[in-house]
């Protein structure tokens, strides 16, 4: 994902964030796209601010600032499953159950996915093979004009880079 051309692996000119928390990594100074393993059923919308966003909201939003809002836990009452697969994104399924505890509204859910590798040409694999799970919590709680809003995840991901495997002519080894 890019904003004037400034696309690569580790964008740090983008800022992203889900529900108004940054989702930059100190690590690589951008964001890793893998780990944001989000329901698409759970997302409300998806904001995209474009243009310097650095005075505002930090130097990484330089480019823009993209915000997915996802939908509050009193608007996902119930259960829910997905199951996909395809060619492309392998397989996947979520779920999720939402319910109401007085006056605060709650949602836990987990997703599964598994990702085929890609193939560099017809007879190389490019070994980039990925799986990943992401379990989360959400409690909303309102009361007249008050809200507030609680929400975690973790995510588990076995992720490789499509660094395929070096080919090129061998060496000559010379007999002694």
């Amino acid at each position: 994902v890019a904003v004037r051309g400034f696309n690569n692996l580790f964008g740090d000119k983008l800022l992203v964030l889900i529900d108004g928390r940054t989702m930059y990594d100190r690590l690589n100074s951008g964001v890793f796209w893998e780990s944001l393993d989000i329901p698409l059923d759970l997302i409300d919308r998806i904001e995209v601010s474009r243009g310097p966003g650095g005075p505002t909201w930090a130097a990484n939003a330089m480019n823009g600032v993209v915000n997915i809002v996802t939908k509050s836990a009193a608007d996902t009452q119930g259960p829910s499953v997905t199951l996909k697969t395809g060619t492309f994104n392998g397989t996947q399924g979520a779920a999720h159950y939402g319910g109401t505890l007085g006056s605060v509204a709650y949602r836990v859910n987990s997703q599964w996915s598994g990702h085929e590798g890609s193939q560099v040409n017809a007879t190389t694999t490019a070994n980039d093979t990925w799986d990943s799970q992401t379990h989360g919590a959400r409690l909303d709680w309102t009361r007249d004009a008050n809200s507030f809003m609680v929400q975690g995840s973790a995510t588990l991901a076995s992720v490789r880079g499509l660094f395929p495997e070096p080919t090129g002519p061998v060496p000559a080894v010379k007999p002694e």
